[in-house]
């Protein structure tokens, strides 16, 4: 056990944890209170669910650093694929989100460059935003 004034490495560590807890939890409270009092637009909504869940996973499993594992020609071939069904499903007109979100993560899987793989990770998760934005719409429709 550990005490405020206790000079072991783990200390200023346990101290910046908790520090950053404090501060999530403060925002979190915070968004909270705009969602109810309807002030917070649906991108910002969905963004804070996802800021929720990120600090779940890093409450459970820490920080992580896999490798990327993207670049393969595996994933190249399948990006090509999942476009051109895009492609043609939006030229049939019965595109779905599943389509977009597919194609987007293919060609974020096809990237070895660490900058371009950033990028069409930022375009994957913008379409999985949009696509809850939908979801929340028509939930929103249904309810009398």
């Amino acid at each position: 056990m550990t005490s405020e004034h206790d000079h072991t490495p783990d200390a200023p560590v346990d101290k910046i944890g908790n520090a950053m807890r404090m501060i999530a939890d403060s925002m979190t409270r915070a968004i909270r209170n705009q969602l109810v009092i309807g002030t917070i637009d649906p991108v910002h909504r969905v963004l804070a669910d996802v800021a929720l869940e990120r600090k779940r996973q890093d409450e459970r499993w820490r920080e992580q650093n896999h490798p990327d594992g993207t670049g393969l020609p595996v994933y190249q071939h399948a990006a090509r694929r999942y476009r051109d069904q895009a492609d043609r499903n939006a030229a049939l007109g019965v595109l779905t989100w599943r389509d977009v979100l597919l194609e987007e993560t293919y060609e974020a899987l096809a990237e070895a460059d660490p900058v371009r793989l950033r990028a069409e990770l930022i375009q994957a998760v913008a379409v999985g935003v949009a696509w809850i934005e939908a979801i929340d719409r028509r939930q929103a429709s249904e309810q009398p």
